[in-house]
């Protein structure tokens, strides 16, 4: 499923709502994680940016915290997504 930031699928259906966004945006020298918990952090491939912002999404989630992943490409384009659902709604569903 393609989530947007609004907390709505692509094709217009609404889903539950996240407590925090986690963002890969391109930068000059690679790509850029940003989140709740650190600040803005470089990593000179995607790979890693990636796996690092995965950690972080299942770290909020530990916290019962549902986090969505919004991955960017080069173009600035919402290239994909990936949604940590807090561990006491994913337990629940």
């Amino acid at each position: 499923m393609n989530l947007e930031a609004e907390g709505r699928r692509a094709d217009g259906g609404r889903v539950a709502s996240w407590d925090a966004v986690i963002s890969i945006d391109p930068v000059e020298r690679g790509w850029c994680v940003t989140g709740p918990l650190e600040q803005r952090r470089v990593f000179t491939t995607g790979g890693r940016a990636e796996y690092q912002a995965r950690r972080l999404g299942q770290r909020l989630a530990a916290m019962g915290q549902t986090a969505i992943i919004e991955i960017h490409d080069r173009a600035g384009a919402m290239a994909g997504s990936v949604l940590y659902l807090a561990e006491d709604q994913a337990s629940a569903s």
